[in-house]
Formats: C-alpha cells, sequence, structure tokens
C-alpha cells in the first residue's frame, strides 16, 4: 500500500533552494536557445566565438571577437538575444533586458 511515510521525530523538512545562474550556464541555456531558433550556418558565424562574460543582478555581458560582430547582433539578433536570456531566466515583461555587447567585446544584457 502506498501512502504518505511519517516523518521521524526531530526530522526536517526538506527545503528547495533556486539554483542561482553563472554567467557561464546562462550563456550555456542562451546559447542552446539560439541553436534552436537560428539555422546552424548563422549560429556559427555570429555567435561561434562568443561567450559568456559576466553576470550581476542587473545585466548580463556576452564576450564577442569585434565591433563589427557586435554591432550585427546588436542590430540584427538582439531580440532573439533578450528572448533567450528571458527564457532562460524566466522573467518577463517587455524592458526586463537590455544589452550591450563588447569587444572581446562585451554585450550587456540588462536584466531589468
Amino acid at each position: 500500500m502506498l501512502g504518505a511515510h511519517p516523518r521521524p521525530e526531530g526530522a526536517r523538512e526538506r527545503v528547495e533552494h533556486p539554483v542561482e545562474p553563472t554567467a557561464l550556464t546562462l550563456w550555456e541555456s542562451i546559447s542552446r536557445r539560439l541553436r534552436e531558433t537560428l539555422n546552424e550556418t548563422t549560429y556559427a558565424t555570429w555567435f561561434g566565438d562568443a561567450g559568456p562574460g559576466e553576470l550581476t543582478a542587473d545585466s548580463f555581458s556576452i564576450v564577442v571577437p569585434n565591433d563589427f560582430t557586435r554591432e550585427w547582433i546588436e542590430g540584427h539578433f538582439l531580440g532573439f538575444v533578450r528572448a533567450a536570456t528571458r527564457d532562460s531566466l524566466e522573467r518577463e515583461g517587455p524592458d526586463c533586458m537590455s544589452a550591450v555587447i563588447a569587444c572581446w567585446c562585451m554585450f550587456r544584457i540588462r536584466l531589468f
């Protein structure tokens, strides 16, 4: 018979704590979502040499190799990057992210 097991006397209830993302884990999630959205050539061309920068309470930086790549991503893929970041962090609202890219360049995504 299946049923709830009584908790032994003195046992503590298990409390789950959400795991805070790191820059690397956030980039891995964003990168995976971009690969699902973009074709492989497009992803490799614009995001293949990108990587995680810094994650703070209100922004996330993506490092890219040069200003041209930064400008191209900002001009053509910023919406995708914001949506992927928002989805990865499970945050809502149109203004929860803004981006800045720098060379070896950073591309900072404002979270709020």
